[in-house]
């Protein structure tokens, strides 16, 4: 897993689908929501844990990251595009 983590391509790709997910609620064949509230928080704080466990660091402006989270929440942007946002912050 090291190897894959020391692109920018292979660390986002893999992880977007479950970053999309947990922070859209989204599980097949319907939405869903662990939390009455805090979802978007919970999924952000868990993308972040997960860079640093890996070593990395997620230095998202805190502007882009909020609009990103709320897009994600609103199941707006593909997995691609968070792939994208997530591999331009570090």
């Amino acid at each position: 897993m090291t190897g894959s983590l020391a692109s920018t391509h292979g660390v986002a790709q893999p992880r977007a689908p479950l970053i999309h997910a947990t922070w859209s609620g989204a599980t097949p064949p319907r939405l869903t929501h662990a939390l009455v509230d805090g979802n978007t928080r919970l999924g952000w704080l868990a993308t972040v844990v997960f860079h640093g466990l890996n070593d990395m660091t997620l230095e998202a402006p805190d502007d882009d990251a909020y609009e990103l989270v709320m897009a994600v929440a609103r199941s707006e942007p593909t997995v691609e595009t968070v792939a994208a946002a997530l591999g331009s912050w570090h």
